[in-house]
């Protein structure tokens, strides 16, 4: 429905949004001293895919499908419920691009702010309409918005990543300015063998801006059932060779000394298990499967179906099939099939977001590390 239809999409979404907070609401009044003495039963974050619509045509993504779903508001609903059952802190939405399916997006978000699930929305910031919008959601209860930043110059080598990379920051500057009362601004990038030596400088511009710097290495797709990456020429060329690690190493480390003074998320733990583990840079084989504390989080399909990672998961037919809405319920059914099946097909990763995830949920970490705001880290 066009955002300029207004009268009789406010009549239907306050409506819809009123209903849904006072039953969000009572919900989470009733489990207020919900406690797991399990930490197992626990994740630290849930990943939306919210929308596998995409307008732009990044080298190295491969989120887009196009598959559409016309979402059932009530078992999302139930959804949040089941994520609260699980202590989920923190939803990150995105998919390919969110506001490319925004028809029932702003109900969602309402669902999370009265649930005290915090959240922020990840996009592209090309989607059409963008402003209006964010807009619309900063009223249900969006107060973090994150956006690309995929380097300056000679770093982007893409038109859709430049196209993201201008928009974003932006849009970025928009939110901030025009919303006081939001949680933060962040760009996510990611970094790569052209733009790494730039990552110092990019830090210090963003937090001249107030603006939050978040990070994962790049990766290409690794043969594994449902990679989020693709294999091309341009992603080869991204790619880190053996050459780059002793000067990789340095970076990361001035990143992790830059967090004392600086607006930056970076995993000093990761860093450690890198310089400790070299090859993991090249190999991508770390694997969080073989934690204690696996499943972490986890990642919600824009059909509601779960997965444990966003950039793994089976895609044969008669795979098993766990639904949001019954995540909690069915646990420990879900924990010992995506165990089974990552065992069997996962061929690793080094994502930093992966990694935190893990180490907050081993308690070597604060939640807050993993969630900011412009004030403090």
């Amino acid at each position: 429905m066009p955002l300029t239809t207004q009268v009789e999409r406010n009549i239907i979404f306050s409506t819809k949004r009123d209903i849904l907070w006072i039953s969000a609401n009572m919900f989470s009044m009733s489990i207020l001293n919900w406690k797991s003495e399990d930490k197992m039963n626990k994740i630290v974050k849930a990943e939306i895919l919210w929308s596998r619509n995409c307008g732009l045509t990044c080298p190295y993504c491969a989120m887009v499908t196009e598959e559409k779903v016309d979402k059932d508001l009530l078992l999302w609903q139930k959804g949040v419920q089941q994520l609260k059952k699980l202590d989920c802190s923190f939803c990150a939405i995105y998919g390919a691009e969110p506001l490319d399916d925004f028809a029932k997006l702003p109900e969602f978000i309402a669902m999370l702010s009265a649930a005290d699930i915090l959240n922020t929305l990840i996009t592209n910031g090309c989607s059409p309409n963008t402003k209006e919008k964010i807009t619309e959601l900063h009223s249900v209860g969006l107060r973090s918005l994150t956006t690309s930043y995929d380097g300056e110059g000679e770093d982007i080598v893409d038109r859709s990543s430049r196209a993201k990379t201008d928009r974003g920051i932006k849009l970025l500057r928009w939110f901030r300015d025009t919303f006081p009362d939001i949680r933060d601004v962040a760009a996510v990038s990611t970094i790569n063998r052209k733009n790494f030596r730039s990552i110092p400088r990019i830090i210090e511009k963003m937090t001249k801006e107030g603006i939050w710097m978040l990070f994962d290495l790049i990766h290409p797709d690794r043969g594994q059932p449902g990679s989020k990456c693709q294999n091309t020429k341009l992603t080869e060329e991204l790619l880190f060779q053996e050459e780059d690690i002793p000067e990789l190493l340095q970076v990361l480390v001035q990143m992790s000394k830059m967090k004392k003074t600086h607006l930056v998320h970076w995993s000093d733990l990761l860093v450690d298990y890198i310089i400790a583990n070299e090859e993991v840079v090249l190999n991508y084989d770390w694997h969080c499967v073989e934690k204690d504390v696996f499943p972490s989080w986890i990642t919600v399909e824009n059909t509601g179906e779960v997965y444990c990672c966003d950039d793994f998961h089976v895609t044969n037919e008669d795979r098993e099939r766990y639904y949001l809405w019954e995540i909690a319920d069915k646990w420990n059914q879900f924990s010992t099939y995506q165990a089974k099946m990552a065992k069997k097909y996962c061929s690793g990763c080094i994502w930093n977001t992966h990694w935190d995830a893990n180490a907050i949920k081993r308690g070597d970490i604060p939640v807050g590390n993993y969630v900011h705001n412009l004030k403090t880290n």
